[in-house]
């Protein structure tokens, strides 16, 4: 079936419509405009040239969805929305997202720490070295392979190279308390 141009920014492909894309890129007074004529009050064109200078237009646009009327095709913010309400929005958002941040990097550690003594207490700080303790649907080649390939990457890392100039008769990989800290969290889970 041969290309047919159509008359709304695409064209047919086997019977597909392919849009193109034809959004010309937008100074920031002229996103301001596009945002009075959808009703955004507006009261400092600085304050939102600062703002559109620091956090993308783009990005910015998600957080103007929930201030739209609904069921309108054209977007239309609700009577009375300003610009600051939007930027409110932005800004608690970015708050949670550091407290989660924050909350899940101490859940992460500790767990670390606990698969860590768990296993030197146990077993002695290289146990994991050991397959017979992992249950037998583990890869624990991989583990070990995922372990030693990020000993080599890091190197830089201070206390790997102590490790491995102070400790020269040890085994190649790294005690337990190491060996976490060198695996994504998503490596300890699986594989430990």
């Amino acid at each position: 079936m041969p290309l047919l141009e159509a008359h709304f920014g695409g064209f047919f492909y086997w019977g597909i419509l392919l849009t193109t894309f034809d959004k010309p890129a937008l100074t920031h007074l002229e996103h301001i405009e596009r945002l009075r004529n959808r009703n955004l009050l507006i009261n400092d064109d600085d304050e939102v040239i600062d703002y559109l200078s620091n956090i993308s237009y783009f990005r910015l646009s998600a957080y103007t969805r929930p201030f739209y009327l609904p069921n309108i095709a054209e977007h239309t913010f609700i009577f009375g929305t300003a610009f600051s309400d939007v930027i409110d929005l932005y800004l608690f958002d970015k708050e949670l997202r550091l407290l989660l941040l924050d909350a899940i990097e101490r859940i992460e550690v500790a767990l670390r720490t606990q698969v860590a003594n768990t296993l030197a207490k146990h077993h002695g700080p290289y146990g994991y070295l050991d397959q017979s303790i992992f249950d037998n649907r583990y890869d624990h080649p991989k583990l070990l392979e995922l372990i030693a390939s990020q000993s080599k990457g890091r190197d830089l890392e201070t206390f790997i190279s102590h490790y491995k100039t102070k400790y020269t008769g040890a085994p190649k990989h790294p005690p337990i308390w190491m060996a976490v800290e060198l695996l994504t969290f998503k490596e300890i889970s699986l594989k430990i």
